[in-house]
């Protein structure tokens, strides 16, 4: 029977996504980062203004002090054009201000190198938008390379920027389906994270647990499976205490964490551990799903194939069937308004209903299913 759901790599969380500081929206958080780094905020109708970077005019600067300025008029300028959607400017003011950064950090690297690392990540982030991930990855190596050697000199100061460019790094690895690098990274990052952690939950334990969701996710794609399964298992335990806490800002994360987990036990062959994870990342999905359907009927309908996938092989078929009745149910309400993007997971659900009624003896529904999975 289909309807096991690969467990999702680490990956961009969907624009807005709540609870996480860094990897539900790279980009977003990337550009906070360099604002909150400013001491202040230039206005940005007078920035683009003062500098346009389509003139190829070099203005001669007389020393340090004017080239920093001109770097973080840069950094603002690369990070208003990114707001408006012009990328094209913001690559071209984002690289020239790594170009200041980079001979300011050679004259006075404990001065200049924070400068040249958030103005590296802000670059990866735009030329990722861009479509240029190559880039986008070398900008972001770089700078966690700059800030590992600052974390080794100040580990306080710079060890949260540090465990953010690692994990944003694994995102980059994971996209271009650089896993074993990806895996390297993920861990690394999660390193930090526990660091940080026990120093100040609040702050980092979110991230934490979004990157020890990841982590699983990579090990079990790389046939790591009990390396994935430790790391699942603390994800979940950090988001049920964040989701006491914060339920709607961290229920969606703790139903993921729960998904995740089961598909490790599922890899495993520990089929009856897998569908006591799946059942509250079920109930939850249902609870967001009635407050908001566009966004967790798919998570919701994708638990439930899931789960009636593993009731059927544990021989539970009534309860395999109840299950897979609700998700064909639901992905054919998706499909008439999505069909491009549902349709195909509507007709696995269908097959996988007909198979559950063969081994029911009810053969009519098997072959009503079944003709109605061959239509689509």
């Amino acid at each position: 029977m289909q309807g096991r759901q690969e467990v999702s790599k680490i990956q961009l969380w969907e624009p807005g996504k709540p609870g996480l500081p860094c990897v539900g929206d790279i980009d977003r958080d990337i550009m906070r980062t360099v604002n909150q780094h400013n001491s202040k905020q230039h206005d940005y109708e007078f920035t683009e203004k003062a500098y346009d970077p389509s003139l190829q005019i070099e203005v001669p600067a007389p020393g340090e002090k004017e080239d920093q300025e001109r770097a973080q008029l840069l950094h603002n300028l690369t990070v208003h054009y990114t707001r408006l959607g012009k990328l094209k400017e913001a690559v071209e003011a984002g690289q020239r201000s790594v170009e200041i950064d980079e001979r300011l950090a050679k004259r006075n690297p404990d001065a200049f190198e924070p400068d040249l690392a958030k103005g590296l990540e802000v670059l990866a982030s735009v030329y990722r938008q861009l479509g240029r991930p190559e880039e986008a990855l070398k900008a972001m190596e770089r700078a966690a390379e700059t800030y590992q050697r600052l974390a080794n000199r100040q580990p306080d100061a710079f060890e949260p920027d540090l465990a953010r460019t690692l994990h944003n790094l694994c995102i980059l690895y994971s996209e271009l389906g650089r896993w074993e690098e990806a895996l390297e990274a993920a861990q690394r990052a999660v390193e930090v994270f526990q660091r940080l952690a026990k120093q100040n939950p609040d702050a980092f334990e979110p991230i934490l647990a979004n990157t020890l969701d990841g982590l699983a996710g990579i090990c079990r794609d790389l046939g790591r499976r009990m390396e994935g399964l430790q790391a699942a298992s603390q994800a979940v335990e950090i988001y049920q205490r964040l989701a006491k806490q914060n339920p709607d800002t961290f229920e969606p994360d703790l139903a993921h964490s729960f998904y995740t987990l089961a598909g490790l036990y599922d890899a495993l062959g520990r089929l009856e551990e897998a569908l006591e994870a799946t059942q509250p990342a079920s109930e939850i999905y249902q609870r967001l799903a009635k407050q908001n359907p566009d966004a967790f009927d798919p998570r919701l309908a994708r638990c439930l194939n899931t789960q009636g996938a593993l009731c059927g092989d544990l021989g539970r078929l009534e309860e395999a069937l109840k299950a897979a009745s609700r998700a064909v149910e639901i992905y054919q309400q998706l499909a008439k308004q999505k069909p491009d993007a549902f349709e195909a997971d509507l007709a696995v659900s269908l097959n996988n209903l007909s198979l559950l009624h063969i081994g029911l003896g009810t053969r009519d529904e098997a072959l009503e299913s079944a003709e109605r999975a061959s239509e689509i």
